[in-house]
């Protein structure tokens, strides 16, 4: 689902949060590194999400496309790094993953919003040899 920006409006006025926000510091601000965050600022680290300022950061051409120092920073740093490097570490964090995990042993994941008349294993039904139900969400291979 592609994020809408209404050009016609400010790029902080794009931001869905832009009528209650008191940030001092808006990353999607034009002149963001010239502005100063206030210690006593209750909502400083309260941005929408990241994916949203980056939208309309494009949008506008920000130079800071959207992020906050250290997102900056951290983006410049993975765009830097080699593809090989990239993809042993995305492996690294997907075997971290408990789903991952799930997976990898067997596992079949059935989505809890999916209703018993979707799910192909009813309880009618017989369950596959060698697995049992564990929860709404999941089928474990034995």
């Amino acid at each position: 689902m592609a994020i809408e920006v209404d050009t016609s409006l400010t790029p902080p006025e794009n931001c869905p949060r832009f009528d209650y926000c008191e940030i001092n510091a808006c990353p999607l601000h034009p002149d963001y590194k010239k502005l100063k965050n206030d210690a006593s600022d209750p909502c400083k680290n309260k941005c929408t999400n990241k994916r949203r300022r980056m939208a309309i950061a494009k949008a506008f051409g920000l130079k800071n496309l959207g992020l906050r120092p250290r997102e900056l920073s951290a983006k410049k740093m993975w765009d830097a790094m080699p593809e090989s490097e990239k993809k042993a570490k995305i492996d690294k964090i997907r075997g971290l993953s408990p789903v991952s995990k799930l997976l990898d042993a067997g596992c079949v994941i059935i989505p809890k919003k999916q209703s018993q008349s979707q799910n192909p294993h009813t309880k009618e039904e017989t369950m596959p040899s060698g697995v049992r139900e564990v929860g709404v969400s999941e089928v474990v291979r034995e």
